[in-house]
């Protein structure tokens, strides 16, 4: 992200003047950034911060290469090398701080992880390698120290091809330049706003639908604003009303839970903000032009590569969630302080006079990236300094939360449209077959069913849509409401006499994603809260009693314990702290997170056909429910909520009495797991 005179704090050439709007525009979208990431209450379309910073790098950047081509200095290569001389060390310094760090307090599976982060990091290529492992809102912090340079990749892929676009540009015409410009900005925008719909991490990651940002801020430079805004008052009213429009537009998205993956038209709206107070360049704004503000655009950068790795660093604990009032002004007093570090001691060094402190000077920036790869290189060539723990056990593993295929990849629908969804079939040579519904929590059962069902099983999934009928996720990509509607219909079908359904009720009945219903008058309405709540149960409530009438046995896996971390990181992390695993969760917040669908469940109890099946005796005693499995020597999860296969295999006989053949299968019956379409019938 960028400093003071450009993005990532480049100095302009010595032309250029100084403007106090775009340093003080900086420090605004910083801090929108930070307060977003740390959860602060009204912040939460503060993710609009980084469109910010990337229209402040396309005006500047257009400026510095154009002047430079004004006066016939201009240089590719000295462009790079003016880019790499604030950009290069602070990241250098970044990655060397937390390896430093992380080798004093890190178990090496979470140091080897950085690492590896590290090296994307340090060669600007981590955008594309989230793009390709998940994502931005599909993962939690924990463990992601490096996730939030996938900004600075996509900005230093700009710088490299940029410039090389406007050396074409300067051939043309001084008319056509600007028609180039926003012939491109079209390009890259209907690209972004088609992905968003059809591969949303696309338009989030990758530099093609994200370069009409830049585009639109290289627009404005060339743009000659003087013409539209020559009358002080103009420049004022619109430097003003660019700033209401990105804070008017960060309040309504945090406002519509909406979230940064997939947002499509709605980030016109912040750029369009930035536009302005780029086109105005008015000095004066009040709210842009003060000490403290300036101060937070001089360090800017700075404060953003080190806030992300501290949210990371209390997300370890969840303390963000546990402590969020001190721990949140902790973040921020410890961004800040490390902000100004990194851009006193770091990012601000001046060029010591001639010969060896030129030189030195000069080398700076491949001697902090060479510095940060050789450090890199021997930690992940060592498996995470593995050295220090030299009697690792094979009890904890978090390769074995990495690794495990617990459910197969064919049948894994995520973000699938429903024509796409393909079920997972276990066959056996048996006259009943059962249906198994919901997201990935019944799809974690699926080891238990493939190794212990004597009777044919379908597993009807999609990830993060609970099967709650006429409701939709508001977030770009899911179309849970098609699916509900598809896997009611597919249970009601002849051929299963029982359906079993198991789901996250935390994602749909929490304060997580926004879901709208669609009730009486078919207009899909966003819906929070206890009204939210109440729709839920009465739509599964109304599911449920519709397949018990047509003679179906219908089984429910209640809600089970689930974690604030990701169990396999925490339990090494506790062996590697404490020499043994610690981490327990507690039956009372169990209770807690199911108290408000537990009792619609239990409105069932004595209805024939109705089972409700549980897992808690399994894992809870009277007081805490264990993560980790001492006769396996295993983490009994995943994550933070999925079994681990190994231990689901073993341990899901609640389910037995539903899976007996009728008549017994065939002697040598062997599981087979296919795909087939909804609805189509088996072979």
């Amino acid at each position: 992200m960028p400093h003071v005179q450009s993005p990532h704090g480049h100095p302009p050439p010595a032309s250029s003047a100084f403007r106090s709007d775009i340093n003080g525009l900086r420090a605004l979208s910083v801090a929108l950034v930070v307060f977003f990431h740390i959860n602060l209450k009204g912040s939460g379309g503060g993710f609009i911060g980084v469109d910010i910073f990337f229209v402040i790098s396309g005006f500047l950047m257009t400026k510095i290469i154009f002047d430079a081509m004004g006066t016939g200095t201009f240089s590719y290569w000295r462009f790079i090398r003016a880019r790499a001389q604030r950009i290069w060390p602070a990241m250098g310094a970044l990655v060397l701080g937390l390896l430093g760090l992380g080798a004093l307090l890190l178990p090496p599976s979470d140091l080897l992880q950085m690492a590896r982060q590290g090296i994307w990091a340090l060669v600007f290529w981590s955008n594309q390698v989230f793009h390709d492992h998940a994502g931005y809102a599909t993962q939690g912090p924990d463990g992601n120290w490096f996730l939030h340079t996938w900004s600075l990749s996509v900005e230093w892929q700009f710088y490299m091809l940029y410039p090389l676009l406007l050396m074409f540009a300067a051939c043309l015409h001084a008319r056509l330049r600007p028609i180039l410009l926003a012939i491109l900005f079209a390009l890259s925008l209907a690209y972004y706003l088609v992905q968003s719909g059809g591969d949303p991490n696309s338009a989030f990651f990758l530099l093609p639908a994200r370069a009409w940002e830049m585009l639109a801020g290289g627009l404005v430079c060339l743009g000659r604003g003087e013409r539209l805004f020559s009358a002080p008052r103009r420049r004022a009213v619109a430097s003003y009303a660019g700033v209401a429009l990105i804070v008017v537009s960060a309040l309504w998205l945090g406002y519509r839970h909406l979230d940064p993956v997939g947002l499509g038209w709605y980030s016109t709206a912040p750029v369009a903000g930035a536009m302005l107070v780029l086109w105005s360049a008015w000095p004066h704004n009040l709210i842009l032009n003060n000490a403290g503000i300036q101060a937070i655009g001089r360090w800017s950068y700075s404060i953003y590569l080190w806030h992300w790795p501290l949210v990371v660093a209390c997300s370890m604990d969840a303390v963000l969630t546990r402590y969020p009032h001190p721990a949140k002004e902790l973040v921020i007093a410890a961004s800040v302080l490390l902000g100004w570090l990194s851009f006193r001691f770091v990012e601000s060094r001046k060029r010591s006079g001639t010969g060896i402190g030129a030189l030195a000077f000069s080398a700076r920036p491949a001697l902090a990236l060479g510095a940060a790869a050789i450090v890199v290189g021997i930690v992940a060539g060592t498996g995470g300094l593995e050295v220090r723990m030299p009697h690792r056990a094979d009890d904890v593993q978090v390769k074995s939360a990495l690794e495990s295929d617990y459910f197969p990849e064919a049948c894994s629908n995520f973000q699938k449209e429903v024509r796409d969804v393909r079920p997972c079939v276990i066959e056996r040579h048996s006259s009943r077959a059962i249906l198994v519904i919901g997201d990935s929590l019944a799809e974690h059962l699926y080891p238990w069913f493939k190794n212990h069902s004597q009777v044919s099983v379908d597993f009807v999934t999609e990830s993060e849509c609970p099967p709650v009928p006429n409701f939709e996720r508001l977030q770009a990509g899911f179309h849970c409401m098609d699916y509900a509607r598809e896997v009611w219909r597919e249970a009601a079908l002849p051929r299963y006499d029982t359906v079993v359904m198991s789901a996250n009720w935390k994602l749909v009945g929490g304060n997580g994603p926004t879901y709208c219903h669609v009730g009486a008058n078919e207009v899909c309405e966003p819906t929070s809260g206890a009204l939210k709540r109440q729709l839920v149960l009465s739509e599964l409530r109304m599911a449920i009693r519709a397949l018990l009438d047509k003679g179906k046995q219908v089984v429910v896996l209640d809600g089970s314990p689930e974690t604030y971390v990701s169990v396999p990181q925490r339990l090494e992390r506790e062996r590697y702290w404490f020499g043994q695993p610690r981490l327990t969760i507690s039956l009372e917040s169990v209770l807690e997170d199911y108290a408000w669908i537990d009792p619609m469940f239990a409105e069932f109890k004595g209805v024939p056909g109705f089972h409700l099946v549980s897992l808690r005796p399994v894992l809870c005693d009277a007081a805490t429910c264990k993560v980790y499995d001492p006769l396996l020597k295993r983490p009994i999860y995943v994550d933070e909520r999925h079994f681990d296969p190994v231990w689901m295999a073993l341990h899901g006989d609640v389910f037995a009495p539903f899976v007996v053949p009728e008549p017994a299968p065939a002697a040598g019956s062997t599981p087979a797991t296919t795909g087939r379409a909804l609805g189509e019938p088996r072979g």
